[in-house]
């Protein structure tokens, strides 16, 4: 832009960025949904953890799988969850719903004396190593909530199947689930689902909501073509 250097002299003329797959973002309807909280596992097991760690994720907003299982019970203040967002460190907060404290409710039904930790899937000690300032121990950190996560989609899946939901569910699609109903529901409220989202910008938000919204174009496309 400065003309520091020549045109010619530009090394990526030549190379052309590879295009970025365009992906369809899943997500759960609320009758879905509904199916899916509907599905009954022995408590303790490891499918129905993987059942209520999603649905506390929903709950929260859609937070990410890492905070859901790095949560702690000292996060639980009084009447609500309050914790540092591993991704951005910024404080999350949210009121305990009848619907969180049942989930809440059930997880301290199982907890074990020697964890901490809200969701009985990671280790304390592993837990223990995302702020450290060693690499090697971060990334065992990392790459145990990878393993983590994949055990809980493995399940997931599996809740899937059992409700008759023909959607690949995974721990992410609680964040799609929550943003489809969260503008429904709030009458198209956008600094709301954006503030929930946590979001930076308006943009953002309206952005991920398109990809998501296919129920509002095939309405409208039907009214269109209704002649």
């Amino acid at each position: 832009k400065e003309q520091i250097i020549g045109v010619g002299d530009y090394i990526f003329k030549a190379y052309t960025m590879p295009k970025v797959k365009a992906t369809k973002k899943e997500k759960l309807t609320i009758d879905e949904l509904k199916l899916f909280i509907e599905q009954e596992y022995e408590n303790g097991s490891v499918i129905k953890t993987s059942q209520q760690a999603f649905m506390l994720a929903f709950n929260m907003a859609g937070v990410r799988i890492e905070d859901v299982l790095t949560l702690k019970w000292d996060n639980v203040k009084k009447d609500r969850i309050e914790y540092v967002m591993v991704k951005t460190g910024s404080i999350n907060s949210f009121q305990i719903t009848p619907q969180k404290r049942k989930i809440l409710d059930y997880f301290k039904s199982v907890k074990r004396e020697d964890s901490q930790l809200i969701v009985p899937i990671m280790d304390d000690k592993m837990v223990e190593l995302k702020s450290s300032k060693n690499e090697k121990e971060n990334e065992m950190y990392k790459k145990e909530v990878g393993r983590k996560t994949a055990l809980i989609n493995k399940f997931l899946k599996k809740i899937g199947e059992d409700a008759v939901i023909d959607k690949k569910i995974s721990t992410h699609i609680a964040r799609h689930t929550f943003a489809s109903i969260a503008i429904k529901k709030s009458n198209g409220d956008i600094n709301f689902v954006q503030n929930a989202l946590k979001h930076s910008n308006a943009k953002i938000t309206q952005v991920y909501l398109a990809s998501l919204d296919n129920d509002s174009m095939d309405s409208k496309m039907n009214d269109v073509t209704s002649i």
